[in-house]
């Protein structure tokens, strides 16, 4: 077991590319890996796709567009921090990081990559009583939520993971509420904000792989980590 583990890191050390990327969540906030003498014997992970410069651009424009409607009372996501979530998974054992990667590549075998592009932006729980801004998706949407089914459906499978249930929404987190602000007069302007349309220019986003990513938690905010990247239609090539 000792090296088992031991393979499994030095495989990950040397997959990984390193990002400056922000927070995945709320509850990122309060959980921490677990090291031994050796490394990390668990890892915080989530299942995502990372966006290009075209989505970034536009990303970059309703951040503005919202900015330019006053001194809002959010926590701006960095655009180079911007991916679409499909999977949070928490902390896993790195014991069962080989099982997780053979689950994701056989669940993106049989996808063929597709176009996302930009959609509206809305608020989770609603509009008028915001607490993250979102920027939602439109295009092949179908096809991403058949992606995001087969990579729960695998999940599931796989020892020691717990994959997500809630429901999937996709979106781009623009920023959050900040804390203790959410009843303050700054959210009824927040609100009053988002009532109006908020232009952005158009942008293609082809989606070819899906992402393991690992987030570590700093002085600045999470680092996140590619582990491995899961390329689509390998399995659609042969059918």
């Amino acid at each position: 077991m000792y090296h088992a583990i031991n393979a499994t890191l030095t495989v990950i050390a040397a997959c990984e590319t390193t990002f400056q990327w922000g927070m995945v969540g709320p509850m990122d906030e309060t959980i921490d890996e677990q090291h031994t003498t050796t490394g990390p014997r668990m890892m915080r992970l989530f299942v995502a796709l990372e966006t290009n410069d075209a989505m970034r651009r536009t990303f970059v424009a309703a951040q503005q567009t919202l900015q330019q409607r006053g001194n809002l009372p959010v926590r701006w996501t960095k655009p180079e921090h911007a991916h679409l979530t499909l999977q949070f998974l928490g902390n896993v054992m790195t014991t069962h990081i080989p099982s997780l990667t053979d689950a994701l590549t056989t669940a993106t075998a049989p996808h063929s990559a597709f176009m996302l592009r930009e959609g509206v932006v809305g608020a989770f729980p609603s509009l008028d009583a915001p607490r993250v801004l979102w920027l939602g998706m439109r295009g092949a949407v179908d096809a991403l939520l058949a992606l995001h089914q087969s990579v729960a459906e695998a999940l599931r499978q796989v020892e020691g993971i717990v994959a997500d249930r809630k429901p999937f929404q996709p979106h781009l987190t623009l920023a959050r509420v900040r804390n203790g602000r959410r009843a303050a007069p700054e959210a009824t302007a927040l609100a009053v904000a988002l009532r109006r349309p908020v232009a952005a220019p158009p942008a293609g986003w082809p989606i070819a792989h899906v992402s393991l990513i690992r987030s570590v938690l700093g002085a600045g905010g999470s680092r996140y980590t590619v582990v491995e990247r899961f390329p689509l239609g390998i399995g659609a090539e042969t059918r």
